[in-house]
C-alpha cells in the first residue's frame, strides 16, 4: 500500500516587543492575520506552522493570529517551564501563557546555555538574558519567514544592545550572527534566505522610534511596503523573488 506524504510545514517565527498596550495589540493582530494571509496566497499547499516562544506581548499575538486562522503553533521554550513561569509575576498573565501553551501543537524546551545552572537564571540576571538571545537565535534558525513586532529602534553600538532584546534578534536574523554570544553553523544556516517582515509596533513604557528600515538593511536587502490598512514591510533578497515566482513553494 502506498503511503501519503504530507507536504513539509513552512516555519513562521516571531520575536518582538513585551510591553505592548491593549490598544496596540488590537491593532496588530490584523498585520499579522495579513502576513498570514500574504504566505498562504504565495503557497496555497503549504502548510504554515508558527515557532513562538509564546513570552508576554508578540509573542503571543502571533499565537492568538494563528489561532484565529487555525494554524498549528508550536512553543519553544527558552528554559524548563517552571523557570519560565518565574517572568510571569501577574496570574492574568500566568494563566494566558498556560491556556496558549496547551493550545500548543508541540512543546520544545531547549536546553540551558552553555554553563548556565538554574540557580544562574533563577533571576534577572545577564544569563538569564542569554537563555532568551538563545531562544530568538533557535526560532530565526528554524524559520523560513520571521516576524518581527519591533518599534525601530537601535542603540547607538551593537556592543550597547540589550542582550536577548528584540534589536538584537532582528540583527542576528539579517547578520547572521551576535557579537560575543552565538555564532551559527555555517552548514544549516542560509543567509540568502533570511526573509524578515517587520510590523512596527510602539511600546507602552518605553520612548517609540517609530521610523523607517534602517538604511544598512535597506541596502543588504530589498524592502517592500505592503499597503493597505494592514500594511508591513518585508524585506528580502532577490532569490526569495525567483523563488515564489518560479513556484518553487
Amino acid at each position: 500500500m502506498q503511503k501519503s506524504i504530507s507536504p513539509v510545514p513552512l516555519m513562521v517565527g516571531v520575536t518582538g516587543h513585551r510591553d505592548i498596550s491593549d490598544n496596540e495589540k488590537s491593532r496588530l493582530i490584523p498585520h499579522i492575520s495579513e502576513v498570514f494571509n500574504d504566505i498562504q496566497l504565495i503557497a496555497p499547499h503549504t502548510p504554515i506552522h508558527l515557532l513562538t516562544p509564546l513570552a508576554k506581548g508578540a509573542d503571543r499575538l502571533a499565537a492568538e493570529a494563528a489561532i484565529q486562522k487555525g494554524i498549528p503553533f508550536i512553543a519553544v521554550l527558552p528554559m524548563q517551564q517552571h523557570l519560565y513561569e518565574s517572568d510571569f509575576q501577574d496570574p492574568d498573565d500566568l494563566n494566558e501563557f498556560r491556556r496558549l501553551l496547551g493550545r500548543a501543537l508541540r512543546v520544545i524546551t531547549l536546553p540551558l546555555y552553555k554553563d548556565n545552572t538554574e540557580v544562574d537564571i533563577s533571576h534577572d540576571s545577564p544569563a538569564r538574558n542569554l537563555e532568551y538571545a538563545k531562544v530568538g537565535a533557535y526560532i530565526s534558525d528554524h524559520s523560513a519567514v520571521m516576524i518581527a513586532l519591533w518599534n525601530g529602534w537601535e542603540p547607538e553600538s551593537e556592543d550597547s544592545a540589550e542582550v536577548g532584546g528584540t534589536e538584537q534578534i532582528v540583527r542576528y536574523r539579517i547578520m547572521g550572527s551576535m557579537k560575543g554570544f552565538y555564532e551559527p553553523d555555517l552548514i544549516l544556516q542560509a543567509p540568502d534566505y533570511n526573509n524578515i517582515i517587520f510590523i512596527f509596533t510602539r511600546r507602552e513604557f518605553k520612548q517609540n522610534h517609530i521610523q523607517e528600515i534602517p538604511a544598512d538593511l535597506k541596502d543588504r536587502f530589498s524592502v517592500e511596503q505592503r499597503t493597505g490598512e494592514n500594511s508591513y514591510h518585508i524585506l528580502s533578497p532577490p532569490i526569495w523573488r525567483d523563488d515564489i515566482s518560479g513556484g518553487e513553494w
